[in-house]
């Protein structure tokens, strides 16, 4: 990690060190973090693994199932704290929640404190696997770039409120180790496993379509069906029907259930923004319609650059296949829809694809500043501005990085050195 070692770098990880200082200083002083698993988004996880493990799987989308077990858990451990609404429900599709029922063998905040045992296990393996690929193979270095990883504000609200996020980035970093190394079937189990969010594998869904990819489709497809049976079987036709209703309430919610758009890291979050701020100055936001056009328009275009990315043949052994991964990750967190900043921790596999990309070629001279931009926006932000505006200035460095990112692809495809396998360019 080259970049570290210059004055520059060195007062990067200085500052890294401080602010996971000022993590445990936080932990440790404030007298709610004590109750923390309480009000984690881990609740709801335990709260749906204890309906399956009371065999009232058929019950696990009922809101009444889930907020009587729920308020009952709080009151076994002597907790009187309430969600917003009531309830914090879980609307994962079913079978994720067989991963989570071993954990109802401990009370809640001991399986609170092991699940985070499991996200910091899951971080040290993204960060030891990337590192290597990134040419970051001696210890210090790895240390270093597990400091740095730690550092990520994400990561510490991901940690605190006991999120799934880990899960999707180290199996968003499997699949693009898998396809780079040409185990396609791999790729395609390792994509179908990262359908408990399927906000984020959609657009990889697409892609794999227009480049005609069958053993990874086929691979995706069967595993797909395996978890639908999986599915099914668990909570039946009726708790199907009640799973399908409460995705498609949650999604038309906009301040409810845990989902407040104002928050979202994504187009349609800075779309409700946008009319928020209208409501706000002229006591009138947008139109239904203008707004719905201005998201699908907004959606679109990032979806055309997405595809304008994709423009070229299909090679996971060249640097350009590092760059096409990057920016699908980019452009699937604008549209997902539904994204708060847990799941900027994707970024880091962003971070080391582009930290590669900069050390084997020497192109995008910039890299190291847009790394450490990228590390510091989101903690800054939140700090200065709250998480309204945080949402919206994570939106905009995205789509900054997104244009940059189609841009240097565009460039790649003009230079036959870089259109290389990667061996080919290191030897050069």
């Amino acid at each position: 990690m080259g970049s570290i070692h210059g004055r520059a770098g060195r007062l990067f990880l200085a500052y890294c060190i401080g602010i996971l200082i000022s993590y445990l200083v936080i932990v440790y002083s404030k007298p709610w973090i004590g109750s923390l698993w309480a009000r984690s988004d881990f609740a709801s996880l335990y709260t749906a693994a204890a309906l399956v493990r009371a065999d009232r799987a058929s019950s696990l989308y009922d809101l009444r199932s889930q907020t009587q077990i729920q308020q009952q858990l709080l009151a076994a451990q002597g907790e009187s704290f309430s969600f917003r609404d009531g309830v914090l429900p879980y609307y994962y599709p079913p079978f994720f929640v067989l991963l989570i029922v071993p954990f109802t063998m401990l009370a809640l905040p001991a399986a609170y404190a092991l699940w985070n045992l499991v996200n910091l296990c899951l971080l040290a393996a993204i960060v030891v696997l990337m590192s290597s690929y990134a040419g970051c193979r001696c210890q210090a270095d790895r240390l270093i770039a597990y400091l740095i990883t730690l550092a990520f504000f994400p990561v510490f609200a991901g940690l605190i409120l006991g999120q799934t996020s880990f899960l999707v980035l180290i199996l968003a970093g499997l699949t693009f180790l898998a396809l780079k190394r040409g185990h396609d079937r791999l790729a395609g189990i390792t994509l179908a496993l990262g359908l408990f969010k399927p906000q984020f594998v959609l657009l990889f869904l697409l892609w794999l379509i227009l480049k005609q990819r069958w053993q990874t489709l086929t691979s995706l497809m069967l595993t797909a069906t395996g978890l639908l049976i999986v599915a099914v079987g668990l909570v039946g036709p009726n708790g199907s029907r009640d799973y399908v209703r409460l995705v498609r309430e949650i999604v038309t919610q906009q301040d409810s259930y845990g989902i407040y758009l104002v928050e979202m890291h994504t187009l349609r979050g800075m779309v409700y923004r946008l009319d928020d701020l209208l409501q706000a100055a002229v006591g009138r936001g947008l139109p239904h319609h203008v707004a719905l056009g201005l998201l699908l328009g907004l959606s679109c275009s990032a979806i055309g650059l997405a595809i304008a990315g994709w423009n070229s043949p299909w090679r996971p052994d060249t640097l350009r296949f590092d760059l096409q991964y990057a920016l699908t990750t980019v452009i699937a967190l604008l549209t997902s829809g539904h994204a708060h900043h847990h799941d900027l921790v994707m970024w880091i596999l962003i971070a080391f694809l582009l930290l590669n990309y900069h050390n084997t070629s020497k192109r995008i001279v910039c890299t190291p500043h847009i790394l450490a931009a990228g590390h510091i926006l989101p903690l800054a932000s939140f700090m200065f501005f709250g998480a309204a505006i945080e949402a919206q200035l994570n939106v905009l460095f995205m789509i900054g990085l997104a244009v940059l990112l189609w841009r240097e692809i565009k460039l790649v495809n003009s230079t036959s050195l870089l259109s290389l396998p990667r061996r080919c360019v290191e030897r050069r």
